[in-house]
């Protein structure tokens, strides 16, 4: 049996409004947010890499008035989060009912090296709600690290994740540690983890099942030549 390697932490955030007006900071290096339109109410996963390995990386959001929301966790804090060991971020925001429409920013800025990422996303109470489970992206090479996220679980379930592989075998998903992935969905029912897959090209599925509801999604990806 083959393994496949997860990194990357998501967490799942509020999102707080606030008024204080600063400098829209200017675009750099790579990111992406799924969904990038979505009603209120809908939790929005972004990434963003370019940083120092294992740094620390400030967020906040740019809103279309002009002002700042901090980030705000579960427990009322500002939120914080540290780069992985190949400089990306992930992490997770659920963005309250009652926000206004418009265009808003994502920034994440890293501590050390000042490297700053800007991801804009749409708030549109017309829009469709997004997919219960989705992967992004859902091609790429070998060496690709992809975000998978599902929804629908019961709170804080314990979630197993596997890849079925085209040739019909199937690989396990190991930790940093090179242990299986303990996975939990978080208090919504919702699930996110991200796996560098390194392997031969071809049609993938990655499937996760809660182990208390029997809930069983499979995600297809693709690895290219």
């Amino acid at each position: 049996m083959r393994t496949m390697r997860w990194f990357g932490m998501a967490a799942v955030l509020l999102f707080l409004m606030a008024l204080v007006a600063v400098p829209r900071p200017v675009l750099a290096q790579s990111g992406n947010v799924e969904p990038s339109v979505a009603p209120p109410g809908t939790e929005f996963a972004f990434f963003a890499d370019g940083f120092n390995p294992r740094e620390q990386v400030g967020v906040w959001i740019n809103n279309p008035d002009g002002s700042v929301s901090d980030i705000i966790d579960a427990n009322g804090n500002i939120f914080g989060l540290f780069a992985n060991s190949n400089g990306r971020a992930d992490w997770t925001v659920l963005i309250v009912r009652d926000t206004p429409a418009g265009f808003y920013q994502m920034v994440a800025r890293g501590v050390d090296s000042g490297v700053q990422v800007v991801i804009p996303f749409r708030i549109d109470p017309n829009a469709p709600s997004p997919l219960n489970h989705n992967v992004e992206p859902n091609a790429g090479p070998s060496g690709t690290e992809f975000a998978f996220f599902v929804e629908g679980f019961l709170p804080n379930e314990q979630v197993g994740v596997w890849t079925n592989n085209p040739d019909g075998s199937v690989s396990s998903i190991v930790d940093e540690d090179g242990n299986v992935l303990r996975l939990f969905a978080n208090s919504n029912g919702r699930a996110d983890w991200f796996v560098l897959v390194v392997d031969e090209p071809g049609f993938y599925q990655m499937v996760a099942y809660g182990v208390e509801s029997g809930r069983q999604v499979v995600i297809p990806f693709r690895l290219t030549p």
